[in-house]
């Protein structure tokens, strides 16, 4: 029997591929984390000891600069901020409106199982996994669309 790659237009690759999309965009927040890489966006911004506009002012971060967040989020003085450990000084609090994620490249591999799908098949089973961390790993598996 001769199998054939189904292309994207069929309906079941078409089920697939809207499933991995469901499942690859939920969870996605625009908080930070602690442990989160962020950088400075729209500088210079003031760098303050305690998270208030009348905090003393350590400094400023320019655009560009590059910082982990080490605390927060706390609201003080009409502001949500974070403190953050900078790559250079100085290090405090900073508003949330000066930061952004750096975020890291992650690759998605969508691979059926069996990898080759007779033309008319009916079901199909799949399995998503990351690649762009370390470890690879799978993120979804062994969800079934059916063609029908």
């Amino acid at each position: 029997m001769k199998t054939k790659i189904p292309t994207f237009a069929s309906p079941l690759w078409q089920a697939l591929l809207a499933m991995a999309f469901a499942i690859l965009s939920t969870g996605s927040s625009l908080a930070f984390s602690i442990g989160d890489h962020v950088v400075v966006v729209n500088g210079p911004w003031n760098v303050r000891q305690t998270p208030s506009t009348s905090g003393t002012s350590l400094g400023t971060q320019t655009t560009g600069a590059t910082g982990t967040i080490a605390g927060g989020p706390t609201t003080a003085t009409g502001y949500t901020w974070y403190n953050v450990n900078f790559s250079s000084s100085p290090s405090g609090w900073i508003v949330q409106d000066g930061l952004t994620l750096v975020v890291t490249p992650t690759t998605y591999a969508i691979t059926p199982n069996p990898a080759t799908v007779g033309e008319s098949a009916g079901s199909l089973t799949f399995t998503i996994t990351r690649s762009g961390g370390t470890p690879a790993e799978t993120v979804y598996a062994s969800t079934t669309a059916t063609e029908g």
